[in-house]
């Protein structure tokens, strides 16, 4: 995993997939080194599936998430990210019963990972990803709305309200960025003024990190703030955020040719 991040080979994902499985193997179940590679063979078989697509690697995301849970069944990282692996698969057969499980599976992380969890911002955040899914799925407002309030309940139990506190960890910029793309989903459905600022507003307090985080602030985020400066210009007519959005897209494209991120 460290390797891809550096080089974004994802030749070393497939590798870390199968060491993983390999030193899960030589632990015993009741020991803590089991659980552990397991959990790092679920999360690079999801970036591997993310990363390249194609069937064979989304389908081996699901298994090795499965494999994981057959184990421990009330992890609620593993339940995440086999919720995460079947949105992928989603994403590639549109089956909306295999939507269902991923919003099930996501559901349940929150079960067990119960609000004083520790996890327990994170994985309500992963839910209202999901359930961003099925409002574009079923196009009701209600659905757009509802994966908003869970993912406010995600920035609250994150302590990141007001709107200007600063996201701490490298997760909590991915709480906001999650808020952020949820209300543009909103938008879409009610043009409402106000959620179009909160969707800006949410997308620059996740930029508003420590240098220390800036590794955070990933391709992915930084067009989350495009899309939504973009959509202010579409809805207003403001060339500043015309100008902005292009000038972030610039930025983008300059740190990507120099490997910062």
């Amino acid at each position: 995993m460290f390797l891809f991040e550096h080089t974004r080979d994802a030749a070393h994902l497939e590798r870390a997939v199968e060491l993983s499985k390999a030193y899960a193997d030589q632990y015993s179940p009741a020991g803590s080194g089991h659980r552990t590679f397991l959990v790092v063979a679920a999360n690079a078989a999801l970036r591997f599936g993310d990363t390249v697509g194609g069937d064979r690697p989304v389908k081996e995301a699901v298994r090795a998430a499965q494999r994981g849970l057959g184990h421990y069944p009330q992890d609620p990282q593993l339940l995440a990210t086999y919720g995460n692996a079947l949105a992928l698969q989603y994403d590639r057969d549109g089956q909306r019963r295999t939507l269902d499980r991923a919003v099930a599976a996501h559901t349940n992380a929150v079960r067990f990972a119960p609000e004083g969890h520790e996890d327990h911002p994170w994985r309500l955040s992963d839910l209202g990803v999901a359930l961003s899914r099925v409002a574009k799925a079923t196009g009701e407002v209600q659905d757009a709305q509802h994966a908003v309030e869970v993912h406010r309940r995600a920035v609250r139990a994150a302590g990141l309200e007001p709107i200007d506190a600063r996201a701490r960890t490298a997760p909590d910029v991915t709480v906001l960025h999650n808020l952020g793309s949820a209300l543009l989903i909103e938008y879409e459905f009610t043009h409402e003024e106000g959620v179009l600022e909160e969707a800006l507003a949410r997308h620059r307090q996740a930029g508003q990190t420590s240098a220390a985080l800036a590794f955070a602030k990933s391709i992915h985020f930084e067009l989350g703030l495009a899309d939504a400066l973009y959509t202010q210009y579409e809805q207003s007519g403001d060339e500043a955020a015309f100008d902005e959005g292009m000038d972030v897209r610039r930025g983008v494209i300059a740190n990507s040719r120099t490997g910062i991120r």
